[in-house]
């Protein structure tokens, strides 16, 4: 699997790449404060072309769009890995 390393965006906090399935996994930025549920969306049939597109991008919350458009999806909820408290 290949990430984007280093991500500096304001509307995305990750990007992966999965060569062997051709999917690309982005989660977007949430805003502070926001409670609603975290997902992570999957993009079926991206190229590795693509996903190398992405990585040379200037500004990755445009260059994702044109990447995305199109392609079928599915959202996959991120759960949220608790704190552990050491008393």
């Amino acid at each position: 699997m290949k990430q984007i390393e280093n991500l500096v965006s304001s509307n995305v906090s990750s990007v992966r790449y999965d060569e062997d399935e051709n999917t690309l996994l982005v989660k977007f930025t949430r805003k502070i404060g926001d409670t609603k549920p975290q997902y992570e969306y999957v993009y079926d049939n991206v190229k590795d072309e693509e996903f190398q597109i992405l990585v040379e991008a200037k500004s990755i919350g445009k260059t994702i769009r044109q990447v995305i458009k199109g392609k079928t999806f599915r959202k996959l909820e991120v759960i949220p890995i608790p704190k552990t408290i050491v008393i």
